[in-house]
């Protein structure tokens, strides 16, 4: 890469106003990386190009604008918008209320089993985050989920078939005190059991969590297969929840159809295993998840047949 002269050291001083794809064309023997490394040296701030209209248009929409919105008006990136206005100390109003996971109803616990399997908590000098990651094959139920909470923008990463929504509120503080959630819970677990709430609720929990972190698979013609891999530090959860189905649905737990096992992996620690291989178990399952209409992964449940009376019968 060739030097920098004095002279187009100086258009770049004089045309901070002009956005690197176009003072690439004053600069033409210079690549936009080159453009933007020399800025950074010279202390040339990205944003100087922001008007002060663009600014002041900024502060008057950026509170209450929906991120699509934000883009439309700026044609600027995501990242580069909220540059500025951390900058100018800007502020977006929440569009969201996380307090909804605290109410109590068996859809809130639902949508906590899913974090709890699933998503991410972060408590780092007093301030608290949570969020979840899915394929997009299951967008639609992160953006249901998006809305349960109310308006939350859904990021898709580039080149990534992954979306994802994050939050930020000091009141999920209070969610992870009530749901024992601890940072890093992958090898620092909740305990499922010291969770207060209705046996519904608890149901409705354990189906969330099912949706995040379970396998459904379709046995045969009139059975089925639900299984929970976990790291072993989570062995407690997975008895408690096998314990509590079967309780649940006041069944005599059979050793052939259930069991909890640990399996070493070259790849990583030792998960523990919950399968759930009880025909008429899984099918009541689903049935009452059903009733209670709870927003479940319906792709997962599919797998779960309709059995006939007689096979009830006869699991």
């Amino acid at each position: 890469m060739s030097k920098w002269t004095d002279e187009e050291i100086m258009i770049l001083k004089n045309n901070c106003t002009v956005a690197n794809n176009d003072i690439i064309k004053l600069l033409p023997n210079k690549t936009i990386t080159a453009i933007t490394h020399k800025k950074s040296r010279l202390h040339i701030r990205s944003y100087c190009h922001w008007t002060p209209e663009k600014i002041s248009l900024l502060k008057m929409v950026y509170p209450t604008y929906s991120k699509d919105q934000l883009l439309l008006i700026f044609n600027e990136s995501w990242s580069k918008i909220t540059q500025i206005a951390c900058r100018y100390k800007i502020k977006q109003e929440k569009t969201y209320d996380v307090s909804k996971l605290l109410s109590g109803d068996n859809i809130s616990y639902y949508w906590m089993g899913f974090l709890i399997a699933d998503g991410y908590f972060i408590s780092k000098n007093n301030r608290f985050s949570m969020g979840i990651e899915l394929a997009d094959k299951d967008l639609q139920h992160l953006t249901q989920f998006g809305k349960y909470l109310g308006d939350v923008n859904i990021y898709s990463r580039s080149r990534n078939t992954n979306s994802s929504i994050s939050v930020y509120d000091k009141k999920i503080k209070n969610i992870m005190e009530k749901f024992d959630i601890k940072p890093n819970k992958t090898y620092n677990p909740p305990n499922l059991n010291i969770i207060q709430g209705t046996p519904d609720n608890i149901f409705s929990l354990i189906i969330g969590i099912i949706d995040g972190d379970g396998m459904i698979r379709k046995v045969g013609n009139n059975s089925s297969q639900i299984t929970i891999e976990w790291q072993e530090s989570w062995i407690n959860n997975l008895m408690f929840i096998e314990e509590f189905l079967y309780n649940h649905f006041e069944m005599k737990k059979l050793k052939q159809y259930s069991h909890i096992k640990n399996v070493g992996r070259a790849d990583r620690n030792t998960s523990a295993i919950l399968s759930l291989c009880r025909g008429e178990l899984n099918h009541k399952i689903k049935t009452h998840a059903t009733k209670l209409n709870i927003p479940k992964l319906e792709r997962k449940w599919d797998k779960i047949p309709q059995i006939q009376t007689s096979a009830l019968l006869h699991p």
